[in-house]
């Protein structure tokens, strides 16, 4: 791969790690470059990991959720939202948090680590449970779901 030449002849094996968004699937629409690069920082984070197995180097990121950062502190600050406030609604996320920077950096150790030896081109969600909780938020199916537990309390 131009550029890593040097790197890869002298180191075998390795890891690299990238940070991403929990945007990077879809974000506000006020994050829209935001999110566009961490779609790409995606892309480019698969197709690494792709082109460097041959030299054993894995490519992996990290896609934290919403982290309660000094700088979001700031921000909700300046909005008229209070420290309370953020932890309040870190309460209505299904793990029932914000995510700190430990959380992130945990998965980091791991993925740097001998325990992740056979783990390349991943994204890993950081997010509290949030993107797989959406998934499942589509309440078009609660008549359904109820139809089908009268039938089965019935037999």
């Amino acid at each position: 791969m131009p550029g890593y030449g040097a790197l890869i002849k002298t180191t075998r094996g390795g890891a690299i790690i990238n940070m991403s968004s929990s945007h990077a699937a879809v974000g506000l629409p006020e994050l829209f470059a935001y999110s566009v690069s961490k779609g790409g920082l995606s892309t480019l984070t698969r197709n690494l990991a792709g082109a460097l197995t041959a030299d054993r180097i894995r490519v992996n990121g990290i896609n934290p959720g919403w982290v309660a950062t000094e700088r979001e502190l700031e921000v909700r600050a300046a909005n008229g939202q209070s420290h309370e406030w953020l932890v309040e609604k870190g309460k209505t996320l299904p793990l029932g948090r914000l995510q700190t920077g430990e959380d992130a950096a945990a998965v980091a150790v791991f993925l740097a680590s001998e325990y992740a030896s056979q783990i390349t081109g991943q994204i890993i969600q950081v997010d509290g449970g949030k993107e797989v909780a959406t998934m499942f938020d589509d309440r078009s199916l609660d008549d359904d779901r109820d139809s089908h537990s009268d039938s089965r309390s019935k037999e």
